[in-house]
């Protein structure tokens, strides 16, 4: 019997789910994959996720792969899987690989994403989507705090408890911020007439490295939140980074902004991750040049 290596990119809402790997307390994303394929397979199965993502997180491109011998298409367990998975957790690509391929040891670079929104009031919406941090942010001493975390640096102070890692040190490729106005056209108010609510900013934070501590992520935005919001100076992150302290540096960022975009089994290229927008989708932005620090977004 030959047996095929199996592999999925897999887009989930994170808010019902104790994270991507699985543990004995709360229900975890792999374990509901890996019993939604056993019955199709008919086979106990081991699924391996390239990234380990935590309770709350989401993700729109998780690489997982599993083996089996049966010879049922990529197609045939493309719909399959979406029929017998629950509806905030999706297979969007299947595809039989090389039996050396392992989404873990061979991803190159992660890119994931942290979504704050900004605004007099939270939106009811976006509640599980993104971090509301209030009406004002400072965005130009956030980009200024967050330049000397490009390159390679011992991480520490930004690592979570009971972390298992051997070193700290972690090699960050891009650390960007886009802000973005809401679109109007995907907002229901537009059909009742008379009827404009105020609607929230957002900004997106781009995170690339090969990878990540645990809550790494999380504890940079915390701290650059902070920044942004006038309680820390730009200049104090880069004595906290130093310090390899962890009490110094900022709050956790809720799991909810955070979102796993995309791994890369190739080489980094800056511009290919930056693909062209849409007229419509650069209209509605306004980049840190716009919004020259120390403006305030409101």
């Amino acid at each position: 019997m030959t047996v095929r290596n199996i592999k999925l990119i897999l887009e989930y809402d994170g808010t019902n789910y104790s994270g991507w790997q699985s543990q004995t307390n709360g229900t975890a994303i792999q374990d509901v994959v890996s019993k939604a394929i056993q019955k199709m397979v008919e086979h106990t199965v081991t699924v391996r996720g390239a990234s380990r993502t935590d309770a709350g997180v989401h993700a729109l491109a998780q690489v997982a792969a599993f083996e089996t011998g049966r010879t049922i298409s990529c197609g045939s367990f493309l719909k399959g899987l979406n029929a017998l998975l629950p509806e905030d957790i999706r297979v969007k690509h299947c595809e039989e690989v090389a039996a050396v391929f392992h989404p873990i040891r061979d991803a190159q670079w992660k890119e994931y994403h942290y979504q704050l929104e900004i605004g007099e009031t939270p939106s009811a919406l976006n509640r599980n989507r993104a971090w509301w941090v209030g009406p004002v942010l400072d965005v130009g001493a956030r980009e200024k705090a967050s330049r000397c975390r490009i390159g390679e640096h011992d991480f520490k102070s930004f690592q979570g408890p009971q972390a298992d890692t051997k070193t700290t040190v972690r090699r960050v490729d891009q650390l960007s911020l886009r802000a973005q106005r809401s679109n109007p056209s995907l907002l229901p108010g537009d059909c009742f007439v008379g009827l404009r609510p105020p609607r929230n900013d957002t900004i997106c934070l781009q995170f690339i490295a090969p990878g990540f501590l645990k809550y790494m992520i999380r504890n940079i935005v915390g701290t650059l939140v902070e920044v942004g919001q006038g309680r820390r100076a730009a200049g104090e992150v880069k004595t906290i980074l130093e310090s390899k302290d962890r009490k110094k540096a900022g709050g956790c960022a809720p799991a909810c902004g955070l979102y796993l975009v995309q791994i890369t089994y190739g080489p980094f290229e800056k511009s290919s991750c930056h693909p062209e927008r849409s007229e419509e989708s650069r209209d509605s932005e306004f980049t840190l040049n716009e919004v020259k620090g120390p403006e305030i977004l409101r």
